[in-house]
């Protein structure tokens, strides 16, 4: 199971207590608690609030998923090689609605 979905399992519930007792199905118990237990640590729950509150301050996320910026801009090199890194700044973060989060653009001029 992913981690993503571990981790939307473990904030249904409010003490770890609980958390224990509803494993998610097709994960086994003993797992399940040593997720709980690490997830329960004062640095995973600072680093996880410390993650939310960088990414809702992100202007402009990349949108390759994945494969990241780099793989797609090596990619487009090997189609065309005078590909420019503003060509492949501009498709990692195209949305898939063909918009780009303008608000960068205009910050910065």
């Amino acid at each position: 199971m992913e981690k993503k979905t571990l981790k939307k399992k473990y904030d249904e519930y409010d003490t770890d207590d609980e958390r224990k007792k509803n494993c998610p199905k097709k994960t086994k118990h003993e797992d399940w608690v040593r997720f709980v237990d690490l997830t329960s640590t004062e640095e995973v729950k600072a680093s996880r609030e410390r993650n939310k509150i960088n990414r809702s301050k992100m202007l402009t996320p990349h949108t390759t998923g994945r494969n990241g910026v780099f793989r797609v801009a090596d990619e487009m090199m090997e189609v065309d090689p005078t590909i420019t890194r503003s060509d492949s700044f501009l498709v990692g973060h195209t949305r898939s609605d063909g918009t780009f989060p303008m608000t960068f653009l205009e910050e910065k001029w």
